[in-house]
């Protein structure tokens, strides 16, 4: 939506589409300033695309303090694109 990005407004950064895969990148907040980027990756056994990993960070833009969460197929499990649901995967780490 439009204003999910908080101050920033909407929170839709890119799409890169590559041979086998594609990555779509959020972002948003105000002082503490979120990013999230998708890959997806394209599986012929399945026919379909599978979240592939996933890129969560957080930035305190006075002190500069980030967290940085990185999921791989391995923790993520089979998530096809139909079934994907940001909400339900972990966050990136609150700051201190």
């Amino acid at each position: 939506c439009a204003r999910c990005g908080g101050t920033a407004g909407d929170p839709y950064g890119y799409s890169r589409i590559e041979k086998g895969h594609f990555i779509v990148s959020v972002s948003g907040g105000s002082r503490e300033r979120w990013a999230d980027d998708y890959r997806f990756r394209y599986d012929a056994s399945q026919k379909a695309w599978l979240l592939d990993s996933v890129l969560r960070e957080v930035t305190d833009t006075e002190t500069e303090k980030q967290k940085r969460v990185e999921l791989g197929a391995k923790e993520l499990g089979a998530i096809t694109f139909a079934e994907f649901d940001p909400a339900k995967l972990p966050n990136a780490a609150t700051l201190d």
